[in-house]
């Protein structure tokens, strides 16, 4: 190291950024994992009942908030080494220190994510619409971070037809990007979440819905996403309306075919905001 500098070990950085994204995916598969366990039909009564929704509105999100800091920590990491090696090259292989960013808007190209199985949707029960006693909400731009994305839909080739590609098509055209997501729908907010997007468990407008399996009339293996639009403030609760693709084709939809439905804001459901345009 040449006097005067201080450096960074480059293959440690990213050692390290590599510790951190395993340590990531293992919490996201964990809680994949207790998200099925937990919807066995074995387990019956009122504790399961609670615990199922407490899991859902509140300790799942927990978990995935974690993962997205490690994730997002491994992508600074990842992002300082780059510099590091840069910097030592600029000055002919002197190991010197890069300046440190917080990497907060800076991600590497975007890898894409094989996809699973489709996810189709069945008897999605739509919630009549009824504009008495109800408020617009507008839509928060604040905190809505960037993630990774892809410059094509993950899912054209294989599931033009399903609720994931024509979701991924509403954020296109509100974002002009594609999200890094090729799972299956019930998994996009926690692969999001990991990927650097903002995620929520309230309804907001400009966001991809997720339905975990059996929730408004989702898919009971894969779940369903569509995109919503706009949401209101009824006597009843929040309210999104969402715009899909392969909804219920007793209301219209069906494989290939965008449907709109208002839906209550349910445990169950998460939403993945699009950043302001």
């Amino acid at each position: 190291m040449n006097a005067g500098f201080s450096g960074a070990d480059v293959q440690e950085l990213r050692a390290l950024a590599t510790t951190f994204q395993d340590a990531s995916d293992r919490l996201l598969r964990g809680r994949m994992s207790v998200g099925s366990q937990i919807q066995i039909s074995a387990w019956v009564g009122p504790f399961a009942t609670r615990f199922r929704l407490a899991w859902e509105s509140e300790h799942s999100a927990r978990v995935a908030c974690v993962a997205r800091e490690l994730a997002r920590i491994a992508t600074i990491l990842r992002t300082n080494a780059d510099e590091q090696a840069a910097a030592s090259a600029a000055v002919g292989g002197a190991d010197t220190m890069a300046p440190l960013t917080n990497g907060g808007d800076r991600r590497p190209e975007a890898t894409p994510v094989s996809s699973a199985e489709a996810t189709p949707v069945s008897s999605a029960e739509a919630t009549p619409v009824s504009s008495a006693e109800a408020t617009p909400v507008p839509s928060p731009t604040a905190d809505r971070i960037t993630g990774q994305t892809l410059k094509h839909n993950p899912y054209a080739a294989r599931y033009s037809d399903q609720c994931t590609f024509g979701a991924q098509e509403k954020f296109h055209e509100y974002t002009g990007e594609y999200l890094n997501i090729g799972s299956s729908a019930h998994l996009w907010s926690s692969e999001a979440a990991a990927r650097g997007w903002t995620t929520a468990l309230d309804a907001q407008a400009h966001a991809v819905v997720v339905f975990q399996p059996g929730v408004q009339g989702a898919d009971r293996t894969y779940g369903h996403v569509g995109w919503v639009d706009q949401t209101q403030v009824r006597r009843d609760g929040l309210y999104a309306h969402v715009v899909e693709m392969n909804g219920d084709p007793h209301k219209g939809g069906g494989p290939g075919i965008y449907d709109e439905r208002w839906v209550k804001d349910v445990p169950g459901m998460s939403y993945i905001l699009a950043p302001p345009r």
